[in-house]
């Protein structure tokens, strides 16, 4: 940059221009103060001639208005941007603006990097220590949230020969290590395909792993993840499909009963986020399919007092690079880009690991329990604007949404196993081990917790309204014009061995959603249940895959009917064919009127049924996430009766079992704003469902 710059010598004059004083600016035409700068055709000879501000004030220049006089003689003026002002400031000639370019101001603690130029980033190796060290020095809350005492069994030694990069297996308690402040990186990864498989520790060639792994032998990824571990100066390193025996059950399922503590303990973990599998590496410093080139440009100035990073364009959203959905009520594009977000696995080992490196295609990315940050703006998240968070439905007069009560920790819960069930497992049958590491973290909060209060996926804390969770059929509630995968193939389906009773969300492989059990708006009193009595009985091995679940009500027989219209409407902007409002079924009384609807959880479940039993569960909330229908009660003489006093039911659907002897139920689906006229004068009696 000349240092004869115009802008600059302007700026640096009026110092106080980008003070925090101006961050909110109040008034239609209040911009806060101006700086006055030559005409644009002079800064743009200014960035032509190498100063990289002008060039950054440019980039986003767009004069389609006023004659070329105006741009050549008149000058502009710098102001804060009208919408954002702590963030942005725009060029004006008289009153109208043509340009927008976004500011931070850099935290003292970052300075000690270099100053970054429109050619050169920060180094990724020097962001991720600053991340560790400031974390693991200042960040109480990160140092509180790591409550594991577990150990691994297995550790790689990423440094045991002093001339050659080589690796080797080491036992943890045999190398008495667990007694010396252990501390290890823990890498979370893709799979893959087998052919395209991590390199893995079986027990034919544990002995070899022991004495040595030639550092060539690694997948590409775990060679990152080696390289990584020693250039932030630590020694150890924890990869599951190496520190585990795989072929040993006794030995898997030992490890992974210890896997959430294993990552909870970690100094941090590496999350190989945009790999599909293990050839493709962690994607440090750009490599694979990286591109940065279609990234906004930056660079730093010292204006006063004060250093500045001035991008050329909006800087990326941290969630959106990331694919995370934050609330899981935006349509981004989860899975396109960041296969590790689709894996179930995974879920854990970021949830339950206090600090996270994240490498995804264009950016390094900072996760803690106290802050988030990436490559471009280190020490601040960039996160979505976004309506505030659905309030969780109050069960009794007891709950409170204010702080991390039980109200919290069952919407926690809910929002977790939405994430979870909409991401694949290899091996079904470990749907409900994959996730008993979140399971445990969670039973932590809930006062007097029981091991029998947890069954199949499922607290009996959040009874009943847990019960009320509903299928989604694939495409309709993630963004429906995400990447398409070879693992979407297929609908929600039961898996092919038993797995969890039907009325728990395990017992079916799709994505599931607990919205019945959100409003847009606070609770004005506390629902209760419209089952008099429950309990569970757990049968199974181990109690914890076959239970009963027994509820007091009064069990309505309904037809139901299929109506292709947009059932919908006033939720779904636009029709999606093959999209779950085409699944709604009416549910018809005797008589043939329309007392609710009908959600199916598996619709070849029902395709040659056309009656379902009602169970009443909880009363519909004034304020629902998913509002009723406008026309599905169109035939009610009290239509134009406020919603708030009216009195409607959510709950089961259920069918006879016909693989029982008893009198047993199973769950096929969820009914939604029925009218409880249909359960008026019906003896109440137990509803036995498997």
């Amino acid at each position: 940059m000349s240092t004869r710059c115009p802008m600059m010598l302007r700026l640096r004059a009026q110092a106080e221009f980008f003070l925090p004083i101006y961050d909110s600016t109040s008034g239609f035409n209040h911009h806060g103060p101006s700086v006055p700068l030559p005409s644009f055709t002079i800064l743009k000879a200014c960035a032509e001639a190498g100063c990289e501000l002008c060039t950054i004030f440019c980039a986003s220049a767009k004069p389609v208005f006023g004659s070329q006089e105006l741009w050549l003689y008149e000058g502009v003026r710098l102001r804060r941007a009208l919408l954002d002002p702590h963030q942005s400031v725009q060029l004006f000639i008289g009153m109208d603006d043509f340009s927008r370019t976004f500011f931070y101001r850099i935290p003292k603690p970052w300075r000690q990097l270099p100053r970054a130029t429109l050619d050169r980033r920060n180094e990724e190796l020097d962001l991720m220590r600053l991340w560790l060290e400031r974390c693991r020095a200042g960040h109480k809350e990160c140092q509180a949230s790591i409550q594991s005492t577990v150990f691994p069994t297995r550790l790689l030694d990423t440094q045991p020969f002093k001339d050659s990069d080589d690796v080797r297996l080491l036992d943890v308690r045999k190398e008495g290590l667990a007694s010396c402040g252990l501390e290890w990186v823990a890498l979370s990864h893709c799979w893959g395909l087998p052919s395209q498989g991590p390199t893995t520790t079986m027990t034919t060639n544990l002995a070899q792993r022991r004495l040595r792994i030639p550092f060539p032998n690694l997948s590409r990824t775990f060679q990152d993840a080696v390289k990584i571990t020693r250039e932030l100066n630590y020694r150890y390193l924890w990869i599951d499909s190496l520190c585990i025996i795989q072929d040993d059950h006794d030995d898997w399922a030992r490890e992974a009963g210890i896997m959430g503590g294993v990552y909870n303990g970690s100094v941090c973990t590496l999350c190989a986020l945009s790999s599909e599998n293990s050839t493709q590496g962690c994607r440090i410093n750009g490599m694979g399919t990286s591109t940065h080139e279609n990234m906004p440009r930056y660079a730093d100035f010292d204006i006063g007092d004060t250093r500045i990073r001035f991008f050329e364009r909006e800087p990326t959203y941290w969630h959106q690079e990331c694919g995370d959905d934050p609330y899981k009520f935006e349509g981004f594009k989860r899975h396109a880009r960041n296969p590790l977000n689709t894996r179930a696995w995974t879920l854990q080992e970021r949830e339950l690991s206090c600090r996270k490196i994240l490498f995804s295609q264009n950016l390094l990315l900072w996760e803690c329990r106290t802050m988030k940050g990436s490559s471009e703006l280190p020490w601040h998240q960039r996160m979505f604007d976004t309506d505030e968070r659905p309030h969780p439905v109050l069960l009794n007069a007891d709950e409170t949404v204010v702080g991390d009560g039980s109200t919290s920790m069952r919407d926690r819960w809910y929002s977790l196993v939405e994430d979870y069930s909409s991401r694949f497992l290899t091996k079904e049958t470990d749907k409900l081990i994959a996730i008993a590491g979140l399971r445990n973290a969670i039973k932590t909060g809930l006062s007097g917790f029981r091991e029998e209060d947890y069954v199949a996926g499922m607290f009996s804390q959040h009874m009943p309204g847990c019960l009320l969770w509903q299928s989604w059929p694939y495409g309709t509630h993630s963004n429906n014009e995400q990447a398409a995968s070879m693992l979407n193939a297929f609908q929600p389906r039961r898996p092919m061995v038993y797995r969890a009773p039907s009325w728990s969300w395990a017992s079916i492989d799709g994505e599931v959603s607990h919205q019945s059990q959100r409003l847009s708006q606070p609770a004005s009193s506390a629902v209760g249940p419209l089952v008099s009595d429950w309990s569970l009985s757990k049968t199974g091995p181990g109690g914890t895959h076959r239970a009963t679940l027994n509820l007091r009500g009064r069990p309505v027989p309904a037809r139901f009917q299929y109506r292709r219209a947009s059932l919908l409407s006033r939720t779904v902007d636009r029709h999606v064919p093959g999209s779950w409002e085409e699944d709604t079924r009416l549910l018809l009384s005797e008589d043939g009127k329309t007392v609710g609807a009908f959600f199916p959880d598996i619709i070849t479940e029902v395709q040659l049924l056309d009656r379902v039993i009602c169970l009443a569960i909880q009363s519909e909330q004034f304020g629902s996430v998913l509002g009723e229908p406008n026309d599905l009660h169109k035939d009610d003489s009290h239509e134009e009766e406020d919603f708030s006093s009216r009195s409607l039911a959510m709950g089961l659907a259920l069918v006879k079992n016909e693989d029982s002897d008893k009198n047993t139920f199973r769950r096929v689906g969820l009914i939604r704003w029925v009218k409880p006229d249909i359960f008026f004068g019906v003896e109440e009696q137990v509803v036995v469902v498997l």
